[in-house]
């Protein structure tokens, strides 16, 4: 994650630069979930909700305590 520059690199496990997914606004963290989804913290808009080759496919963007609203964007 790069919160400066509003981007996430990708690596390989090698710690190899592969790519970089630009215009992600203050990510922060991020998880996989089993379908190979990423959810991205972001601390600017939510979480970004992107496949593994950097495509987003949405947002959870609304502050609150019901689902699929949240309350920190610091850590998922």
């Amino acid at each position: 994650m790069d919160r400066e520059n509003d981007r996430c690199q990708v690596f390989d496990v090698d710690d190899n630069y592969l790519t970089e997914w630009p215009n992600v606004p203050g990510p922060n963290d991020a998880v996989i979930d089993d379908d190979g989804i990423m959810h991205i913290a972001t601390g600017h808009e939510g979480i970004h909700v992107m496949s593994l080759d950097g495509k987003l496919l949405g947002t959870w963007n609304q502050r609150g305590e019901s689902l699929p609203q949240y309350n920190d964007t610091l850590r998922i």
